[in-house]
């Protein structure tokens, strides 16, 4: 486990300490909990952006053509006879 000194505004340091406690109340580490969870979720969202980005580069690769149309109709999609109005 690494060790980080870190620096806040003081107004930041305070939501941090009411947000720990809320969490947590008084036990120890709440405040370290917290800001790990904060940490593991911000990585989860920079991970899930790259995926997102990958794919959306990967569609745009992939030709806008996908074949020519084998039907006239969409019933005739159906293996079935209905009535139409």
């Amino acid at each position: 486990m690494g060790v980080l000194t870190i620096s806040l505004k003081d107004e930041d340091e305070a939501k941090l300490r009411k947000l720990a406690k809320e969490k947590y109340g008084k036990m120890k580490g709440a405040i370290a909990k917290t800001i790990a969870e904060a940490v593991e979720r911000n990585l989860s969202k920079n991970e899930e952006e790259k995926l997102r980005k990958h794919a959306l580069e990967i569609l745009e690769k992939m030709p806008r053509h996908l074949g020519k149309k084998l039907y006239k109709t969409r019933d005739d999609l159906y293996d079935r006879d209905l009535p139409r109005h």
